[in-house]
């Protein structure tokens, strides 16, 4: 691994060539406190150089790392400086060595952070050693992901300190992890997902809630409300361990403990949508077997926006064969649409919200009127449920002035049958 040779490239310009060959350039000597420390590894083209430190830092200066801290050394043309720093943990008993935790610490809302790869700031991260390394993946602006190895034998600088009492931080015995608060890190949710699904039984329909959390000390739990009457609040069915594979990124749910035998499939696959990096989208999809039913769960950490649909349509038409109706929909929002000959379809005219005036009607907000055909700001909707035994009928008076067609006095009413 040292010493080695990063490539070349040739070069054409106008009539010349040039072969430019970059070597590896030796990381600097090693500071006090370093304990492993990785070969450099080259970007842009060899001009930029980066190289990984595992230190243990008794004191700290205000607003760095106490404890175990790695830090990455990027030297840009000027020099090296720490461009991303966190807390680490590496298993290590008689000289095995097990997992190696990171967790590091950046700025996401910044343009172009130096990153961890596959996580996100404060979150921790776990690598596997495989033939003999630990392979770490940092994301460096304008170079894209750069792959550090750290073989905890060869790149072993400097002796471990033994902790004692009073300290804080990770040792290579140890599987705590450190801050400069003097407090170990409790168990957190690292993502929330939920969703919902239904299925019948006994003909009646049953709809259950689903909530998965995942926790930043690589457990889940699964848990679930049913209704009606079965449970009204989350009860635990399911929960495990998980892992990330660090060649495909897909994280692993696998399952440890369920409530009920063969509820659950064997292991789970947690999906991560990378597409806008400040805002990840995670779902999950699976089956779940309770009481004979199957509800197919699809969940996600974004809540997902309600069907917009028609709750209901008063209508009207004018003497002359001009046609409208108001469109009341679930999400409390309502449209006007106007049809202005018999077969034309209805053109949204206005728009806005509405709400109940207790059980006596509702108002209509005028919220967009683009047209201004409209000379109210609001308009009242009228319930009777007197007049039409067994209904519900609403009413609704607007007049609609259209530039080039007119003045157009429409009354709208709806109908609805009150369930017995």
């Amino acid at each position: 691994m040292k010493n080695k040779l990063f490539g070349f490239a040739l070069l054409g310009v106008a009539s010349a060539s040039f072969v430019l060959a970059s070597c590896q350039a030796e990381p600097p000597a090693a500071k006090e406190g370093v304990i492993y420390q990785t070969d450099v590894e080259s970007f842009w083209v060899g001009v930029g150089h980066a190289y990984m430190t595992f230190e243990y830092v008794e004191e700290a200066a205000e607003g760095e790392l106490s404890g175990y801290v790695f830090k990455v050394n990027v030297d840009a043309g000027d020099g090296y400086s720490a461009w991303l720093s966190g807390i680490y943990a590496l298993e290590e008993e008689n000289g095995v060595y097990g997992d190696l935790t990171l967790t590091g610490n950046w700025d996401a809302s910044s343009e172009s952070p130096t990153t961890l790869d596959g996580t996100t700031p404060g979150v921790a991260k776990t690598y596997a050693l495989e033939g003999g390394v630990y392979t770490i993946g940092v994301g460096i602006p304008s170079a894209g992901v750069i792959d550090f190895e750290l073989d905890p034998v060869a790149d072993k600088v400097g002796e471990d300190k033994e902790p004692s009492d009073g300290d804080t931080g990770s040792s290579s015995s140890e599987e705590s992890t450190s801050t400069d608060t003097d407090t170990t890190p409790d168990k957190t949710v690292q993502v929330s997902l939920v969703g919902e699904s239904r299925a019948e039984m006994d003909g009646m329909e049953v709809k259950a809630e689903g909530k998965l959390d995942v926790y930043t000390d690589a457990t889940w739990e699964f848990a679930v409300k049913t209704t009606p009457g079965m449970s009204e609040d989350y009860l635990i069915a399911a929960s495990g361990t998980w892992v990330v594979d660090m060649t495909t990124y897909v994280t692993t749910l696998t399952v440890v403990e369920e409530t009920a035998p063969d509820s659950m499939p064997d292991a789970l696959t947690l999906n991560v949508d990378y597409a806008d990096p400040s805002n990840l989208v995670y779902t999950c999809e699976f089956d779940f077997v309770s009481a004979g039913m199957t509800f197919e769960f699809s969940l996600s950490n974004r809540a997902s926006e309600p069907e917009k649909t028609v709750q209901l349509s008063l209508s009207a038409s004018t003497e002359d064969g001009k046609a409208g109706k108001i469109d009341l929909y679930t999400d409390s929002t309502w449209a006007l649409g106007i049809s202005y000959y018999p077969g034309m379809d209805y053109v949204e005219t206005a728009s806005g919200t509405y709400a109940m005036d207790g059980y006596a009607g509702m108002t209509l907000t005028v919220v967009a009127d683009q047209a201004n055909v409209l000379s109210e700001d609001a308009y009242a909707v009228s319930f009777d449920a007197v007049s039409s035994p067994g209904n519900i009928v609403y009413a609704c008076a607007m007049t609609v002035n259209v530039p080039q067609v007119g003045e157009m006095n429409f009354n709208f009413t709806a109908t609805m049958a009150i369930p017995a």
